[in-house]
């Protein structure tokens, strides 16, 4: 399987990429001992959403960039009239590919948004209307663990559920009740898109 004896092995010292068993069992509980939700709900949604946007760069503090973006977004509330439940909170992470370089990775982008009834133009702002798809819900009560690429949702649930990505919707949501409960453990809801 490796290309190499068991005693070219014990000679060389050099480690081989071994893979341990995975433990589903891990994914019952979070890290304070808590149940957390394994199967996800369905739901199909369009989104319209009006905010700020940033690159994320995972080679920095990114952080500071999400911060700034919803600090943008709160201090917009004011100018804008249709919001569908005020509190409401969305993340919304989406890749964007390089046409004239598809072999390159895809940029990260972070837009804090608010859902509204109407698509309009504010100054400052962007809208985007997300068509319609199926979404798996999985609520997250730690971050990490059930969304992002290595949580249990894409990790285990995705590739044993037989479904797979929407990719007309290229990328995620975190769904917040709140917007000033967000923080490292807040509370939320992931929407995956899956056909």
């Amino acid at each position: 399987m490796f290309g190499i004896t068991p005693g070219e092995y014990r000679k060389s010292y050099n480690g081989i990429g071994l893979f341990s068993k995975l433990n589903l069992g891990e994914y019952n509980i979070d890290s304070n001992n808590r149940s957390i939700v394994l199967d996800p709900e369905f739901t199909e949604k369009e989104f319209r959403l009006m905010g700020v946007e940033g690159e994320i760069n995972f080679n920095e503090d990114f952080t500071k960039t999400i911060i700034a973006l919803q600090e943008k977004l709160i201090s917009s509330f004011c100018k804008i009239y249709d919001i569908i439940i005020p509190e409401r909170y969305i993340a919304y992470w989406y890749y964007k590919w390089d046409a004239n370089n598809p072999n390159q990775e895809p940029a990260v982008y972070y837009f804090a948004a608010t859902e509204v009834k109407n698509i309009s133009s504010i100054e400052g702002l962007i809208t985007k209307v997300i068509p319609k798809s199926m979404y798996a819900v999985f609520n997250e009560t730690h971050r990490g663990e059930v969304g992002g690429a290595d949580g249990y949702a894409y990790k285990v649930w995705l590739p044993a559920s037989g479904r797979e990505l929407n990719e007309v919707v290229p990328g995620d949501f975190e769904i917040y009740s709140d917007i000033k409960d967000i923080g490292p453990n807040s509370k939320c809801k992931i929407y995956i898109p899956i056909q």
